[in-house]
């Protein structure tokens, strides 16, 4: 039983939080991940600054 439980909440956390999120950010054109190809930089290291 507590597993059916626990199968039901994640499905709705699933389809009703995370997915609509998703596609929010898509129509948007949000990129959280910073997925961005740029093929004119010699590297993607992002230095961290000084505190």
């Amino acid at each position: 039983m507590k597993n059916l439980f626990l199968n039901i909440i994640f499905t709705f956390i699933y389809f009703f939080i995370f997915s609509p999120l998703g596609f929010l950010l898509k129509i948007l054109g949000k990129d959280i991940l910073d997925k961005n190809i740029d093929k004119s930089q010699d590297s993607y290291w992002k230095y961290k600054k000084d505190e």
